[in-house]
């Protein structure tokens, strides 16, 4: 709350009074202070302590004490602030009206110290400015008690329009309290009537995701992706989110649409993501080529050497051998898997000779000779039958 919605309520109280009732010399004070306050606190502060002690009755103590909590409030010094509003808000002199204020402004001294605890006790006691119940929520926030917070939250946000932060503290409040249906209905509502706003989607979409209730979240990243509320890195958390709902494939489709669409770059992680969503779906001919993109772009043996596995499984040996090959020319750390599956492909392709040499090199592998000895079998076997 800005310091002159509390100090205005003290000037019109003290020109209400009038000298009749505070000795002359006190009453200029605080009337040049009307004007100096806002304008200039250091210097209304050092004209009030110099009549500090020409201050006769307790009414001109608790006066001069309301008036300086404010300057020292305007001037940052909180602690001072604090020290004077609780002065005035001791003397029995005090007028009633006057204590609403005082305790705003204490309530803001406390909130600047970090007194949370104090600053809630004073701002529940300041009257019903909206700003000042808006400072109470968030003390009471601060204490962790979300529950009270939201209350006076929902009040003031029912006003005409509320400023933006009011609704971010609201969002705090169910969000730390775990109240995740009350924010899920407020984001809605606020979309409701603001659906271009970027910021309420990705606080809908992040709600939904920490709330951890997947087909939710999926639906309402559909949602946002219709209202073109996507970043690059949330369509991709929408791909995912279709795989964890058991539809691996739309996520495929999602993404190699918007990829020859242009409107998500062709990266490693991209088209990983990609091919293990359509290696998900068994579209093992559709990940193929995705994965040979992965193969290139980072330049890994493993790469192509996981690529000529899916060939395999395709069983389009051809691509087989040209993707082993393509991985040991890379360079592979064990190249022992590569040469299998050249030796299978050529058998294959009816290249025993091809086949038997490579296999043969792999025949005592403790990893892979019982599979490369059951193909040598299969190449004899076969050159058998053919003789």
């Amino acid at each position: 709350m800005k310091a002159w919605l509390v100090v205005l309520g003290l000037l019109w109280s003290v020109s209400a009074w009038g000298a009749e009732t505070i000795s002359p010399e006190v009453f200029r004070a605080l009337k040049d202070a009307e004007s100096q306050l806002d304008a200039d606190p250091g210097s209304t502060l050092k004209r009030l302590e110099s009549v500090r002690a020409k201050a006769k009755t307790d009414l001109e103590q608790a006066l001069l004490a309301a008036y300086l909590s404010y300057a020292h409030l305007a001037l940052g010094r909180s602690a001072e602030a604090a020290r004077e509003a609780e002065e005035a808000l001791a003397s029995p002199k005090l007028p009633a009206e006057l204590r609403p204020k005082l305790h705003a402004v204490l309530g803001q001294a406390q909130l600047q110290l970090s007194r949370f605890q104090e600053a809630a006790r004073a701002l529940e006691t300041a009257g019903d400015e909206p700003q000042i119940r808006y400072l109470a929520a968030y003390a009471h926030y601060r204490l962790g008690q979300y529950t009270r917070a939201a209350q006076i939250l929902e009040a003031i946000l029912s006003l005409p329009n509320p400023p933006k932060e009011w609704g971010q503290l609201l969002l705090a409040c169910y969000l730390e309290g775990q109240n995740f249906d009350r924010a899920a209905d407020w984001l809605a509502k606020q979309l409701a009537r603001r659906p271009n706003e970027a910021d309420l989607w990705q606080q809908w979409l992040a709600l939904k995701l920490r709330a951890r209730r997947p087909q939710e979240a999926l639906a309402a990243m559909v949602l946002a992706w219709h209202a073109g509320q996507l970043d690059a890195k949330q369509f991709l958390d929408l791909a995912r989110l279709y795989a964890a709902a058991g539809i691996p494939e739309k996520g495929a489709r999602l993404i190699e649409a918007w990829r020859d669409q242009g409107r998500l770059a062709p990266t490693v992680d991209t088209l990983r993501l990609e091919a293990e969503l359509w290696l998900l779906a068994r579209e093992r001919r559709k990940a193929l080529p995705v994965l040979e993109q992965v193969a290139k772009l980072r330049g890994q043996g493993s790469d192509f050497l996981a690529a000529a596995r899916v060939a395999a499984e395709l069983e389009s040996w051809q691509e087989t051998a040209r993707l082993a090959r393509q991985a040991l020319q890379t360079g592979l750390s064990d190249p022992s898997e590569a040469e299998l599956w050249l030796g299978i492909a050529a058998y294959h392709l009816g290249d025993p000779t091809a086949a038997e040499t490579a296999l043969t090199r792999l025949q005592h592998s403790r990893r892979l000779g019982p599979y490369a000895r059951h193909w040598l079998g299969c190449v004899r076997a076969k050159r058998r039958t053919c003789r």
